[in-house]
């Protein structure tokens, strides 16, 4: 029996047209997850880790589009569905906690209301009782969702409005928002930014814990790797637009493979290792209209070599296991006999 991954990536491209020409803010990216897994995406900001997980969602803004490639979620494509389709998938199967809940919040709904329109869109409680009582049982749903997130006082809170809330409780309003359908699949673009230390600990438990209770699969965006570390399963490191490494997080924090991924680790400050130097990653991300030839880090890369600027770079099989947009692994694989293979190099 074949056996289809939970969300499938194959060469997914989403571009943007400019004056300048066209912006490819992803660009040939491909990765597939398990149910229950957790995929962290890390990277600097504008390497176009916030665009996948829009273009899963299918909300690529005009006129930006998905260029090409699939978006395989329960072995169908979601490319090929009409608005109506999606738009039952959008929330229900699959749903997103958006990076500021100020802005994704409506200031003019109470809370509660805005977590039970999506019971109300995709009928969820709806089994052809009186109206009236779907509505008490669709509230029911919600303080339940309300109280599982760690909103106190569910009931009084229900009527309450987003400026009534804290920036940790708006968070966990958003991902009660997410969660209120029972998605199989949870895109998180970056659920911790501007919180407290103390409240991005309390949101990543509780992300875990709706991870492991219910086996939903989560797809968190980040630009702190140690973060992900922690959290993740996999992580795929992106720098604009492309996937550079991924592999399964203990592999990649413990051997990076690719120079950008050391970058990012070395950034880090470290209070078990006093003496160790911060170092940044000198320069800034490449325009993405005017991107370099070859290797796109390469500008910044301390390992560069003219081979850097002669192509475009393929992933790479690293010894490490991991995959790696990076050179410097080819000439150990020639040795090993290895080849190249649709775009990837793998072992003979």
């Amino acid at each position: 029996m074949e056996h289809n991954p939970l969300l499938e990536l194959r060469n997914l491209t989403t571009i943007y047209p400019t004056k300048r020409g066209l912006v490819r803010a992803v660009d040939d990216v491909s990765f597939a997850m398990e149910r229950g897994q957790i995929l962290g995406i890390v990277g600097e900001s504008g390497c176009g880790k916030s665009t996948v997980l829009l273009s899963i969602m299918r909300l690529i803004r005009r006129p930006g589009r998905i260029d090409q490639g699939e978006i395989q979620f329960r072995g169908e494509n979601l490319r090929d569905l009409s608005p109506n389709a999606i738009r039952n998938i959008r929330g229900k199967e699959i749903s997103m906690i958006f990076q500021d809940p100020l802005s994704t919040l409506n200031p003019a709904y109470p809370v509660g209301e805005q977590i039970r329109e999506s019971l109300q869109l995709h009928r969820v409680m709806n089994d052809g009782r009186l109206r009236l009582s779907q509505r008490a049982r669709e509230k029911e749903r919600v303080v339940q969702v309300m109280t599982e997130v760690g909103i106190p006082s569910p009931m009084d809170r229900y009527a309450a409005y987003p400026h009534q809330f804290s920036g940790g409780m708006q968070q966990r309003a958003l991902i009660a928002i997410a969660l209120v359908c029972e998605p199989a699949l949870l895109l998180a673009d970056e659920p911790t930014t501007a919180l407290d230390v103390t409240i991005q600990a309390q949101i990543l438990d509780l992300m875990r814990r709706i991870n492991q209770d219910h086996g939903t699969s989560i797809i968190l965006v980040t630009h702190d790797l140690g973060l992900a570390a922690e959290f993740c399963d996999t992580i795929a490191v992106m720098y604009a637009g492309r996937i550079v490494e991924q592999g399964p997080v203990d592999d990649v924090v413990s051997h990076p493979q690719h120079p950008y991924t050391q970058g990012l680790l070395n950034c880090r400050p470290r209070i078990s290792e006093r003496d160790l130097r911060v170092e940044p990653i000198p320069g800034n991300v490449p325009d993405l209209a005017d991107l370099p030839p070859g290797c796109t880090f390469a500008p910044r890369c301390p390992r560069r070599q003219a081979v850097c600027d002669t192509g475009p770079i393929p992933l790479v099989e690293t010894s490490m296991g991991n995959v790696s947009r990076c050179l410097l692994h080819v000439d150990f694989q020639r040795e090993e006999g290895w080849g190249w293979g649709d775009k990837v190099m793998r072992k003979a």
